[in-house]
């Protein structure tokens, strides 16, 4: 029969065993083959390389990976463009093939991320997304005016295609102040 002392001493011993465990064995043996291949529109916001990494750490039973990016999306936001070329060479440094077509891109990929910065853009490039038949998550803003916001949730029923956009500012104090009409 094993007293209370021993019981502590034997618990503990295990419990750091358990605790010290995970530092020595590494997450993974072997690079895992994607399960679900993910295309990037858009490499002219810092979101495009925070998705990237967020998806290449999770640590998941379905593998998503960002394989594929597509780079340029504003034309005219000088604070966009000029960050293209940093965000391809971070994108290439991850193992995320460059493509000089959206087209191109969609071959290559089972869902789509539409990160591009300029919501004006947003309509003709989701358009190419639902034809090809891809579910896609439009970052923020979804559109440049409602006209168009009210067109790409057209196209993703006519298509068929499911897609949704969300912004984390959703959580901020302001937001929810305004939601809870005391602003």
């Amino acid at each position: 029969m094993m007293n209370r002392r021993k019981f502590l001493q034997k618990s503990s011993l295990a419990g750091a065993g358990l605790w010290l465990a995970p530092q020595f064995i590494p997450n993974q043996a072997w690079p895992v083959e994607p399960t679900v291949s993910v295309g990037i529109i858009g490499l002219d916001t810092s979101h495009s390389v925070a998705f990237a990494k967020a998806l290449h750490a999770a640590q998941t039973e379905t593998s998503y990976r960002v394989t594929h990016a597509y780079p340029y999306g504003s034309l005219d936001i000088e604070s966009s463009v000029h960050r293209i070329p940093d965000y391809i060479e971070e994108m290439k440094a991850m193992g995320v093939s460059i493509t000089d077509s959206i087209d191109a891109m969609l071959e290559a990929v089972d869902v789509v991320l539409l990160e591009t910065n300029d919501g004006r853009r947003h309509l003709e490039q989701a358009e190419l997304v639902f034809k090809a038949g891809k579910r896609v998550f439009i970052d923020k803003p979804l559109a440049g005016s409602l006209k168009d916001a009210e067109k790409i949730f057209d196209l993703s029923e006519k298509y068929g295609v499911p897609t949704f956009s969300a912004s984390a500012l959703r959580f901020s104090p302001s937001t929810v102040a305004v939601q809870e009409g005391s602003i």
